[in-house]
């Protein structure tokens, strides 16, 4: 089995997570639960936990101009340990939710490049739409 970064996967407990690292022999999945948390796997144990149903691959989806927005919002809400199923019945889901300052660092790390690879946009319009994104539903930053 080919494992790659940002695979997701079910637990046995109904419990999402993804891949978040992965060298060598080595995997972290990272747990989207209240509380975020990383555990470390090697990495033909964890594929020997796949086969043994510990683990359910979850399908891939494709990014593209249709869903990035339901992405984006997604990642961010998968880094404070919440997903769409748990803030889709609150109207204030992006202010009653909050990141620190270096998780939003992180997420504009990840959405600007990304957002430069589907829209082929250059640097500054990709910038420029990250910031329109964020204003429109980013998360409150609060240390």
């Amino acid at each position: 089995m080919k494992l790659q970064k940002g695979d997701r996967f079910k637990d046995y407990l109904g419990g999402l997570c993804f891949i978040s690292y992965i060298r060598g022999d080595i995997v972290k999945l990272t747990f989207i639960a209240e509380k975020s948390y990383v555990e470390v796997w090697d990495k033909e144990e964890f594929i020997s936990e796949i086969n043994g149903n510990r683990f359910f691959p979850q399908p891939k989806v494709t990014i593209n101009r249709t869903n990035i927005n339901d992405h984006l919002i997604e990642y961010q809400l998968n880094m404070v340990g919440k997903t769409i199923d748990d803030v889709k019945d609150d109207d204030e889901w992006f202010s009653s939710n909050t990141m620190t300052s270096k998780q939003f660092e992180v997420f504009k790390s990840y959405a600007i490049p990304l957002l430069r690879k589907i829209f082929k946009f250059n640097k500054r319009k990709a910038e420029q739409t990250f910031d329109w994104f964020n204003l429109s539903y980013g998360l409150r930053i609060k240390d």
